[in-house]
């Protein structure tokens, strides 16, 4: 098996044109066969008044195709508490995704980096 029951993902939506924003999901993998997972979690949006991302109150259920070219997914650390993490967006428009024990640079474009 690649995946199992109980592993927690990052879910990122690639960008298909330069100004589409960033879109995310974290969850938790229910099951896994053949390169599909079923995951239930949060979707995570850009709200551009803030400039902030915000978890969607709503728990969904999607069923993902981990092969997808359209997808990059992230396999977070064992027992990482999801309702703990933040995604945060920085004045040099980097993203990076914190939690308790760790932060991940999802940052897409090398010369935000400085």
């Amino acid at each position: 098996m690649f995946l199992d029951s109980g592993d927690r993902l990052l879910v990122v939506h690639r960008r298909l044109f330069e100004k589409d924003h960033p879109r995310f999901f974290i969850g938790t993998v229910l099951d896994w066969d053949g390169g599909v997972a079923k995951v239930s979690g949060h979707s995570w949006v850009f709200n551009q008044m803030t400039g902030k991302f915000v978890k969607k109150p709503d728990k969904r259920t999607k069923i993902i195709a981990v092969s997808s070219g359209t997808l990059l997914v992230y396999q977070l650390p064992a027992g990482t508490p999801l309702e703990s993490l933040e995604l945060r967006y920085g004045k040099g428009g980097e993203i990076t995704l914190v939690g308790p024990s760790f932060e991940m640079d999802l940052t897409e474009n090398l010369l935000s980096h400085g």
